[in-house]
C-alpha cells in the first residue's frame, strides 16, 4: 500500500557523469508527446493511424540562489552543452510510492531561460529552464523499463 512518506527529486547531470541534485526548486513540468494522426482513404475514414516522432521536453524553475548547480546550468545553457536531467525517488529503500524510481531525460539542450524580474518586494528570484531531450529512460528497483527515443 502506498504512504507517500517519499519525495521526488530533480538532478543535474553534466556529460562527465557528475551529478547535483537541484535545490531549491519550485516545480519541475515534463513533456512527452506521442503524436499520431488518423488515416483516411477514399473509400473509408479512420482506417488506421500513422504514428509521429515523440518528443521529450521539461520546464522547471528553481531559486536564483548562489549554488554551483545553478551556475553549471546556466553556463550549460549560454553555451550549449548537452546534459541529462534525472528525476528520482528521493528515498532509495523505499520502492512502493512511485511508478518509477527514477526517470532520466538524457541527451539534452536548454531551450530557453528565463529570469524572474528583480524588485525592491524582497522575495528571492527565480529563474525558469526549458529544454528538449533524445532519449527518455526509466527504470524500477535498478532495472530499466523504457527506453525509448535516439538511444
Amino acid at each position: 500500500m502506498v504512504d507517500w512518506n517519499t519525495r521526488l527529486g530533480v538532478k543535474f547531470v553534466s556529460v562527465d557523469g557528475t551529478e547535483s541534485p537541484i535545490v531549491p526548486i519550485d516545480s519541475f513540468s515534463p513533456s512527452i508527446e506521442t503524436p499520431h494522426d488518423i488515416i483516411h482513404s477514399i473509400d473509408r475514414e479512420n482506417v488506421g493511424f500513422s504514428r509521429k516522432n515523440r518528443a521529450f521536453a521539461f520546464d522547471f524553475t528553481v531559486k536564483a540562489v548562489n549554488a554551483p548547480v545553478m551556475r553549471e546550468m546556466f553556463a550549460a545553457a549560454l553555451n550549449g552543452n548537452r546534459f541529462d536531467i534525472g528525476l528520482y525517488n528521493t528515498d532509495s529503500d523505499n520502492h512502493d510510492d512511485w511508478i518509477f524510481d527514477e526517470m532520466k531525460f538524457e541527451n539534452c539542450r536548454f531551450t530557453s531561460v528565463n529570469p524572474s524580474e528583480v524588485d525592491n518586494e524582497g522575495g528571492v528570484p527565480t529563474m525558469t529552464f526549458s529544454g528538449i531531450c533524445l532519449n527518455l529512460t526509466a527504470s524500477n528497483a535498478g532495472s530499466d523499463i523504457i527506453s525509448a527515443g535516439n538511444n
